[in-house]
């Protein structure tokens, strides 16, 4: 299916329920799906529904970004990262947390087109390259 028919689709469904009571809400979700099921398009009720997600966060000026680390974290320590997260891109932050066994140690964040990488493993990675560019080690090849 094309994501921009996704988009639109999302889009047009947002514009027709914003701003509305819930029992209008419920009539255009009605529609919606009704829509969907004539057409046969039900199968993507999931990717519609993310996009009316990010609409929604962009209505109410919230950025999403993905924690993954290899342990849940506290909610104290979420909560720090959350209000990290707020200062630096200077947005309200909706911190989604998934578990990457495969990390060794540490976590990485995605939020939009940034990656912060405070995983072990990048660490190491970091810590060869500055010891390469050095001399300290030669590369290896």
């Amino acid at each position: 299916m094309d994501q921009r028919f996704i988009k639109r689709f999302a889009q047009a469904a947002h514009a027709a329920a914003h701003g509305k009571s819930l029992a209008e809400i419920d009539a255009v979700a009605r529609r919606v799906l009704e829509f969907l099921k004539t057409r046969r398009l039900l199968k993507q009720m999931p990717a519609i529904l993310s996009a009316l997600a990010a609409i929604d966060r962009g209505v109410r000026g919230v950025l999403r970004a993905t924690l993954e680390s290899r342990y849940p974290l506290t909610a104290g320590e979420q909560a720090q990262i959350r209000s990290l997260l707020e200062k630096r891109f200077n947005s309200k932050i909706e911190l989604e947390k998934q578990i990457h066994p495969e990390l060794v140690g540490g976590f990485r964040i995605r939020c939009g087109d940034t990656v912060l990488d405070g995983t072990v493993r990048e660490n190491i990675k970091q810590l060869m390259r500055h010891l390469e560019a050095s001399y300290v080690i030669r590369p290896a090849h």
